[in-house]
């Protein structure tokens, strides 16, 4: 698929040019490159569900391409470039970047459309997309305070007015495919590790019940007896 890059103004840079020069990994792939491989294994598992909601395949997509863009934060970039040994969740960083991640939204979109061969234009549900960028480790969950979104993983601080997104709603909300940017992600980074067996299972599988077959003969070494319980979860059906 052809990949290009939308080329800021001037001197303005655009987000997908910031993706493509900040790490994803500490051996030095980047946010775009993990990005990109992360939304073609979520369009992968999309298309293994004939008839699934068009509207929530955007959803997913946009979240699953900007599911790490809390690695911009510069702390998260010195601890990935050996500058820094101290340790954040880098889920937590992800609404710093809302306003430019919502106004690149055309860009990512037909960004999507490229490297996953999927239609990524029309309404997107931004509370949906944070509330699953914020949740992918299974830690924070999503919060609105009148008009502002935060992530947070302390339930005692919760007031009556406040509206949470938990990954169990988001997990319900769009079954079968609530997982979808959970095992995404997990199926890119096994990969990056040298598990490409993982991917490939992914790509032979003809069904989500397939797909779950094949990670439990294949994702052992890697997954750990946790995680295989999450993705029980995930792959509800």
């Amino acid at each position: 698929m052809r990949r290009d890059l939308p080329q800021g103004t001037g001197t303005d840079v655009t987000l997908l040019q910031r993706f493509s020069s900040l790490l994803a990994k500490s051996d030095g792939t980047t946010l775009l490159e993990h990005a990109a491989s992360v939304c073609e294994d979520c369009a992968r598992l999309c298309r293994l569900v004939p008839g699934y909601r068009r509207e929530d395949i955007r959803n997913l997509l946009v979240a699953s391409f900007i599911h790490d863009v809390g690695k911009m934060s510069p702390t998260f970039q010195d601890i990935l470039r050996g500058k820094s040994d101290r340790r954040i969740k880098h889920e937590a960083h992800s609404l710093d970047y809302y306003r430019e991640v919502e106004d690149s939204a055309s860009d990512i979109c037909r960004f999507i459309s490229d490297c996953s061969g999927e239609d990524c234009t029309g309404e997107l549900c931004w509370e949906d997309i944070w509330g699953f960028v914020v949740s992918h480790h299974g830690l924070l969950t999503l919060v609105r305070r009148g008009e502002q979104l935060q992530a947070t993983r302390d339930w005692t601080g919760l007031r009556p007015e406040d509206e949470a997104i938990t990954l169990a709603d988001l997990l319900w909300r769009y079954y079968p495919l609530g997982g979808a940017v959970i095992l995404s992600d997990l199926i890119d980074s096994a990969s990056r590790a040298g598990y490409h067996s993982i991917r490939k299972a992914l790509w032979e599988a003809t069904s989500l019940e397939g797909v779950k077959t094949a990670l439990e003969e294949v994702a052992t070494p890697y997954i750990s007896p946790v995680t295989q319980d999450l993705l029980e979860l995930l792959l509800i059906g």
